[in-house]
């Protein structure tokens, strides 16, 4: 049931971004989603990490103007990616973390700025355009650190409900296998054939 909280939190963000980007000037840019997205495929593996990409950029898709479905294709490679070298990667090295979100951040803003140049077939933007990746890039590394406290604890608190889930399961399977050896204890069965 504590599962359910990873749905509320990626809509949250999802909203909260939406707000945010009526209220704040257009030149503040930022993703509140993709260091999410990489924080969670980063502790629940390649498949998680793909779903909820895959998830999150439809719905980044649909709420936002451009090529229908960049953020999919980034969102799904990001979670995908990230979950398949969670082992190699240490939840503690936050300085690492942190160079990761920015270069996908670099990443994402440059593929942007590469359809715009081939859709519009001008270079005139790439000065701002510049400058706004910057800012997208700081913003989302400055945000990370927070996101990733919160992503580990609500792991450790949804953990505690699977781990609670286990033990009464492994209690359940040690009584009934008791009571199973009590009601059959007095059988022998021999090894041979039948004698009638």
């Amino acid at each position: 049931m504590r599962n359910f909280i990873w749905v509320a939190l990626f809509l949250f963000l999802l909203l909260l971004q939406g707000t945010l980007w009526l209220i704040l000037p257009n030149w503040l840019s930022f993703d509140l989603l993709l260091p999410a997205i990489y924080f969670f495929a980063l502790l629940y593996g390649e498949t998680a990490g793909f779903l909820i990409g895959l998830i999150m950029g439809l719905f980044q898709d649909c709420l936002t103007p451009g090529f229908f479905g960049f953020h999919m294709l980034t969102r799904c490679a990001i979670g995908y990616g990230i979950g398949m070298v969670q082992e190699k990667v240490f939840e503690d090295e936050q300085f690492a973390h942190l160079s990761i979100i920015g270069i996908l951040s670099i990443g994402i803003k440059l593929f942007a700025g590469i359809l715009i140049m081939l859709s519009s077939m001008s270079l005139r933007f790439w000065p701002s355009f510049l400058l706004d990746t910057v800012i997208y890039t700081v913003i989302n590394i400055l945000y990370a650190t927070p996101l990733f406290a919160i992503i580990k604890f609500l792991k450790a608190w949804t953990g505690k409900e699977e781990e609670l889930f286990n033990a009464v399961n492994k209690d359940e399977e040690t009584r009934l296998r008791q009571k199973y050896l009590e009601q059959h204890k007095g059988l022998r069965y021999k090894k041979g054939p039948i004698k009638d």
